[in-house]
């Protein structure tokens, strides 16, 4: 049986998008996700309905076919779609906060230096294990190298986050 307030929630985002820009939601929708031929909004409307269908044989909606929806969709739209089905489950949605480029080459800055400091532990200990016999084997040194390889493509991803920080800023 299909789901009435989330295949209504659906339906409702697609004719209020439509409505808020000027053309027919399901015409418009049906063709962006491509159903195909002259009658492509009838067969979304076959899809959406919960009232007339037939028991034996729903058309049913794809989780593809609604993530194809909700990309076409403004957010507030989208978030109809989504509350109605996370409500189906006693949740709900919210809008992530928008990150400004300064915040998320700042995060990511914190992000390399965590995985610096990671990197740096894996060198500290290879060093260390190479060292508890006294000499340092073929093998230990390719490890090392490999570890010192690792720290070096972490600080350069630093270098680049810092240097794409600094161009924000001066853009801003």
């Amino acid at each position: 049986m299909k789901n009435k307030r989330v295949y209504t929630a659906i339906a409702n985002a697609i004719e209020k998008c439509g409505k808020e820009h000027g053309f027919h939601g399901r015409k418009h929708i049906a063709q962006a996700i491509g159903l195909q031929g002259n009658n492509a909004d009838k067969q979304l409307s076959a899809i959406l309905n919960t009232t007339s269908y037939n028991p034996a044989n729903p058309k049913r909606m794809s989780i593809d076919m609604f993530i194809d929806i909700a990309y076409e969709l403004d957010d507030n739209f989208t978030l109809m779609m989504l509350n109605a089905l996370a409500e189906e489950f006693g949740f709900c949605v919210s809008k992530q906060k928008d990150y400004t480029a300064a915040e998320t080459g700042t995060k990511q800055i914190y992000i390399s230096v965590l995985e610096l400091a990671h990197e740096h532990g894996e060198l500290s200990h290879a060093i260390n294990e190479s060292l508890k016999d006294g000499e340092i084997t073929e093998k230990e040194k390719l490890d090392l190298l490999k570890e010192l390889a690792d720290i070096k493509a972490v600080v350069r991803k630093i270098e680049e986050a810092i240097s794409c920080a600094r161009k924000i800023e001066e853009a801003l």
